[in-house]
């Protein structure tokens, strides 16, 4: 197990130090939690493979949605805008907003 230092200490299991990438996203939401799910896509499959699912409640999802901005507004202040493409990718995957 391994511990990072930060705002508060996060303990990170063995094999989970590198993350999953993911090119795709969904949420959805029901009266008492959000359900994010995030996709990975590649040009030879047909579907999105999960590499995540992450369920939360609605209180969290504000919470995570504000620090999300925080920090995407913080990247554009250091680094310039975020372009995002005006056509989809060219493997027919579409953009979820």
């Amino acid at each position: 197990m391994k511990h990072v230092e930060g705002p508060f200490p996060i303990e990170i299991p063995a094999g989970r130090e590198e993350g999953v990438y993911s090119n795709q996203a969904a949420v959805r939401h029901s009266n008492l939690e959000f359900i994010l799910d995030f996709l990975r896509r590649v040009p030879e499959k047909e579907n999105p493979l999960l590499v995540s699912r992450v369920v939360m409640s609605p209180q969290h999802a504000k919470i995570f949605a504000m620090a999300f901005s925080q920090q995407v507004r913080a990247y554009e202040e250091k680094f310039g805008e975020i372009q995002i493409p005006a056509v989809p990718p060219p493997y027919g995957g579409e953009l979820k907003m």
